[in-house]
Protein backbone atom coordinates (compact mmCIF):
# COMPACT_ATOMS: atom_id res chain seq x y z
CA UNK A 1 0.00 0.00 0.00
CA UNK A 2 1.01 3.64 -1.20
CA UNK A 3 1.09 6.80 1.27
CA UNK A 4 -1.90 8.11 -1.17
CA UNK A 5 -3.93 4.68 -0.76
CA UNK A 6 -3.54 4.69 3.39
CA UNK A 7 -4.40 8.58 3.02
CA UNK A 8 -7.42 7.83 0.54
CA UNK A 9 -8.31 5.15 2.81
CA UNK A 10 -8.02 7.49 5.69
CA UNK A 11 -10.36 10.08 3.90
CA UNK A 12 -13.05 7.36 2.92
CA UNK A 13 -13.56 6.68 6.70
CA UNK A 14 -14.23 10.73 7.23
CA UNK A 15 -16.30 10.45 4.22
CA UNK A 16 -14.49 13.29 2.12
CA UNK A 17 -13.55 13.13 -1.29
CA UNK A 18 -9.88 13.31 -2.31
CA UNK A 19 -10.51 16.22 -4.51
CA UNK A 20 -12.39 18.00 -1.58
CA UNK A 21 -9.60 17.79 0.84
CA UNK A 22 -6.92 19.78 -0.18
CA UNK A 23 -6.40 21.19 2.84
CA UNK A 24 -4.88 18.06 4.11
CA UNK A 25 -2.90 17.30 1.74
CA UNK A 26 0.03 19.32 3.42
CA UNK A 27 -0.40 17.22 6.02
CA UNK A 28 -0.82 13.91 4.37
CA UNK A 29 2.98 12.34 4.67
CA UNK A 30 4.18 13.71 7.91
CA UNK A 31 0.92 11.99 9.68
CA UNK A 32 1.49 8.99 7.51
CA UNK A 33 5.17 8.93 9.07
CA UNK A 34 3.80 9.41 12.69
CA UNK A 35 1.04 6.55 11.89
CA UNK A 36 4.19 4.50 10.91
CA UNK A 37 6.20 4.60 13.98
CA UNK A 38 3.15 4.21 16.29
CA UNK A 39 2.75 0.80 14.38
CA UNK A 40 6.38 0.07 14.44
CA UNK A 41 6.25 -2.54 17.24
CA UNK A 42 3.23 -4.13 16.17
CA UNK A 43 4.38 -4.60 12.37
CA UNK A 44 7.46 -6.05 13.95
CA UNK A 45 5.38 -8.22 16.70
CA UNK A 46 3.29 -9.84 13.13
CA UNK A 47 7.35 -10.12 11.52
CA UNK A 48 8.09 -12.38 14.45
CA UNK A 49 4.90 -14.31 14.75
CA UNK A 50 5.38 -15.19 11.31
CA UNK A 51 9.11 -16.36 11.61
CA UNK A 52 10.41 -13.11 9.95
CA UNK A 53 13.11 -11.29 11.19
CA UNK A 54 11.78 -7.58 12.88
CA UNK A 55 12.59 -4.11 11.69
CA UNK A 56 15.77 -2.50 13.54
CA UNK A 57 15.09 0.99 14.51
CA UNK A 58 17.46 2.16 11.83
CA UNK A 59 15.05 0.42 9.56
CA UNK A 60 11.76 2.29 10.57
CA UNK A 61 10.88 3.66 7.48
CA UNK A 62 10.20 6.76 6.85
CA UNK A 63 8.32 8.13 3.55
CA UNK A 64 8.79 11.23 1.26
CA UNK A 65 6.61 10.66 -1.82
CA UNK A 66 3.30 10.02 -1.94
CA UNK A 67 3.84 7.01 -4.54
CA UNK A 68 6.07 5.35 -1.82
CA UNK A 69 5.36 1.25 -0.71
CA UNK A 70 5.14 1.08 3.22
CA UNK A 71 6.72 -1.83 4.21
CA UNK A 72 3.68 -2.98 7.09
CA UNK A 73 1.71 -6.14 7.27
CA UNK A 74 -1.21 -5.91 5.32
CA UNK A 75 -3.51 -6.45 7.79
CA UNK A 76 -1.79 -3.50 9.76
CA UNK A 77 -2.33 -1.28 6.84
CA UNK A 78 -5.76 -2.25 6.20
CA UNK A 79 -7.29 -2.51 8.90
CA UNK A 80 -5.76 -0.14 11.51
CA UNK A 81 -3.39 2.04 10.11
CA UNK A 82 -6.35 4.10 7.94
CA UNK A 83 -8.00 5.34 11.12
CA UNK A 84 -4.81 6.37 12.89
CA UNK A 85 -4.35 8.89 10.13
CA UNK A 86 -7.89 9.88 9.47
CA UNK A 87 -8.06 11.12 13.37
CA UNK A 88 -4.80 12.54 13.34
CA UNK A 89 -6.33 14.48 10.10
CA UNK A 90 -9.11 15.99 11.77
CA UNK A 91 -7.73 16.70 15.53
CA UNK A 92 -8.04 20.42 14.87
CA UNK A 93 -11.17 20.62 12.87
CA UNK A 94 -13.44 18.02 14.90
CA UNK A 95 -12.31 16.88 18.02
CA UNK A 96 -15.42 14.43 18.51
CA UNK A 97 -14.90 12.69 15.52
CA UNK A 98 -10.77 12.72 16.15
CA UNK A 99 -11.40 10.81 19.21
CA UNK A 100 -13.97 8.12 17.62
CA UNK A 101 -11.47 7.47 15.07
CA UNK A 102 -8.56 7.68 17.65
CA UNK A 103 -10.60 4.94 20.02
CA UNK A 104 -10.92 3.09 16.79
CA UNK A 105 -7.65 2.93 15.76
CA UNK A 106 -6.23 2.13 19.20
CA UNK A 107 -8.73 -0.92 19.57
CA UNK A 108 -7.59 -2.25 16.38
CA UNK A 109 -3.49 -1.82 17.20
CA UNK A 110 -4.96 -4.15 20.23
CA UNK A 111 -6.25 -6.62 18.21
CA UNK A 112 -3.45 -6.59 15.79
CA UNK A 113 -0.71 -7.21 18.51
CA UNK A 114 0.69 -10.55 18.85
CA UNK A 115 2.40 -12.15 21.20
CA UNK A 116 5.70 -13.25 20.13
CA UNK A 117 6.67 -17.11 21.94
CA UNK A 118 10.46 -16.97 23.50
CA UNK A 119 12.24 -19.99 25.05
CA UNK A 120 12.57 -19.64 28.74
CA UNK A 121 15.58 -19.79 30.70
CA UNK A 122 15.97 -20.86 34.02
CA UNK A 123 17.84 -18.46 35.91
CA UNK A 124 17.43 -19.76 39.53
CA UNK A 125 18.69 -23.13 38.52
CA UNK A 126 21.99 -22.35 39.53
CA UNK A 127 21.39 -20.49 42.62
CA UNK A 128 22.15 -22.79 45.37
Amino acid sequence: MTVQELYEAALALLSEQVQRAKSYNIFKIPIVNQIIAECFDINNGIRASEGLTPYTLAEMPMMKKEEDVIPYDIRLLRICMPYGVASLLVIDDDKSKASVFSEEYNQRKAKLSFAVPEEVVDVYSEVE
